[in-house]
């Protein structure tokens, strides 16, 4: 029988999130605020109108600040940490089914299961407090576990009860 204080709860996903979101929104608008009014000036010059102007910046942000959002979390938790800046600071890391590190591949994965996660009211998310391996939409998806990085772990589960086989 697996110990679930093992896996880290809902809350403190939670957290380790937010505190990860504040973190790439700090260095999003550090970077993105000189391109956006570089753009905006851009576009004044060619007399696009405002309803234009604001259609055309939010799908630059969108391109440019999505690979930047995917590739935070995906670079930091196929990292040796295993962790973002915010599950480090909650004592938090991302393993596979096996309890092993991820690799890069399904790191992004996870990244774009997290859409999956948000669709309906946030359920994908809210369901963590609710299984037995505290997993999110996007873990089962991918395959992976967040852990206590000090719990020891004990997965007791046979390799046809996983809902993606481990690789």
């Amino acid at each position: 029988m697996e110990d679930k204080s093992q896996f880290a709860g809902f809350w403190k996903r939670f957290a380790a999130y937010c505190l990860d979101c504040t973190i790439v929104s700090i260095g999003m608008l550090i970077l993105l605020l000189p391109l956006g009014i570089g753009l905006q000036m851009f576009m004044g010059m060619l007399h696009f109108d405002g309803m234009t102007k604001a259609v055309i910046g939010r799908v630059f942000m969108f391109l440019i600040g999505m690979p930047i959002w995917i590739a935070y979390f995906a670079i930091f938790e196929a990292s040796a940490k295993q962790a973002t800046p915010g599950k480090m600071a909650l004592g938090i890391v991302v393993t596979d089914a096996n309890g092993a590190p991820i690799g890069i591949g399904r790191a992004i994965g996870r990244q774009f299961g997290r859409i999956l996660s948000g669709l309906f009211l946030n359920l994908g998310y809210i369901i963590c407090g609710f299984t037995a391996r505290r997993q999110c939409v996007h873990d089962m998806l991918a395959g992976t576990l967040v852990v206590n990085k000090d719990a020891p772990l004990r997965l007791g589960m046979k390799k046809d009860e996983y809902l993606i086989p481990p690789v």
